[in-house]
């Protein structure tokens, strides 16, 4: 882990982390949180010209302390329309829960076509009408094939039953739980907590890195790049692990 500050404009970010196990497209991401530049719009000046996404942040040599120059547009401040579509996030909660209850209840194909809007937009496959996302969510960022993983959280985060559940979490594990899966449960808290907070997407690093820890088979690479996972098997992982954390006996 590396602590840089990064200039921009008029603007200097002191005391920037890079986690250097990670690609650059996850410390571009964290830029966008703090200025608004989209990652494709960054530009970067590093050791022997820009910062490319697959870059090797061992062969970029970048230092501790560093100061990095970044180059960018912000995104343009987007203005509310008079009158527009109604989406499900506009309907009353209990109606929005209806899907992620029918998931759970034997449907894993509505994750993985929320996964598919959330990689590739609505369509009109088969002739049904395009949907809105589910619940009160900002949106997450996708940090490399992570579609399973950020479609299963979305669709949590739209039970209040389980919202309430980890506002309740302790940050204390309990005896009778193991690390890993105390971790997982309280970094899900946490990117809930951010998604309610913020108004634009947010990149779910910490989360992505604690369930990699907890299932390793999702932090599988093929030539470098993270491999893309199966949302139902993310969606039965995750499900599983905050069962158990949440019905630990210090929470009855």
């Amino acid at each position: 882990m590396l602590t840089v500050s990064v200039k921009w404009q008029k603007e200097v970010f002191p005391k920037v982390e890079i986690d250097t196990s990670q690609p650059p497209y996850v410390f571009k991401c964290q830029l966008y949180d703090l200025t608004g530049v989209p990652p494709e719009r960054q530009k970067i000046m590093v050791k022997g010209g820009l910062l490319k996404d697959d870059a090797d942040w061992v062969t970029l040599g970048v230092k501790e302390g560093q100061k990095l120059m970044m180059m960018g547009t912000a995104d343009e401040i987007v203005k509310a329309p008079e009158k527009g579509p109604v989406f499900m996030e506009d309907l009353p909660e209990e109606e929005q829960v209806v899907a992620v209850i029918i998931a759970a209840q034997g449907e894993p194909r509505l994750i993985n076509d929320y996964q598919a809007m959330l990689c590739h937009g609505p369509s009109k496959a088969n002739g049904a009408e395009p949907y809105a996302p589910l619940g009160h969510t900002a949106g997450l960022f996708n940090l490399g094939n992570t579609c399973y993983m950020n479609s299963t959280v979305q669709c949590l985060h739209s039970v209040p039953e389980l919202k309430s559940a980890l506002v309740n979490y302790p940050s204390q594990k309990s005896s009778d739980l193991d690390q890993t899966s105390h971790m997982l449960t309280a970094a899900t808290r946490e990117l809930f907590n951010e998604l309610d907070k913020s108004v634009k997407p947010v990149a779910p690093m910490q989360f992505w890195m604690v369930l990699r820890k907890k299932y390793p088979q999702f932090g599988q690479l093929h030539n470098g790049v993270y491999m893309q996972q199966d949302a139902e098997e993310c969606w039965t992982q995750l499900l599983y692990t905050l069962s158990q954390s949440l019905r630990s006996p210090s929470l009855r």
